[in-house]
């Protein structure tokens, strides 16, 4: 057993220290990308377009989304107000009908006394 931890501990070394190289060459070539990156012609070309971006998320947000949202609104703003208005009308007929009810009532009662006076 102890020969195969002898062969073993240097193997296992080896791929320590291979592996910490292979990281250090792959940092080492991204730094060398960051570095040979130069982001002027995007952001150039991104202030160029900007008034052309700027107008397409304006009519996206506002035009597409925001309005449809407010004619929504006000459309449910206005229904609401419609079945208030509604309720107001079958309230005030509600009352009519009470009322009419009770007059009715109030004379089939005075029907019913002046029959049973009759008779």
């Amino acid at each position: 057993m102890l020969n195969f931890i002898q062969l073993g501990l240097p193997n296992l070394v080896g791929n320590i220290l291979t592996h910490d190289e292979d990281v250090a060459k792959i940092e080492d070539y991204i730094n060398s990308i960051s570095r040979d990156f130069d982001p002027t012609p995007y952001l150039e070309h991104a202030f160029k377009s900007k008034d052309e971006i700027i107008e397409f998320v304006k009519k996206r947000f506002i035009t597409d989304l925001i309005e449809p949202l407010q004619e929504q609104i006000q459309e449910i703003r206005s229904k609401k107000n419609d079945k208030e208005k509604e309720l107001k009308i079958s309230e005030t007929k509600r009352r009519e009908l009470e009322s009419k009810k009770k007059l009715i009532s109030s004379q089939l009662e005075e029907i019913t006394q002046i029959k049973s006076s009759l008779l």
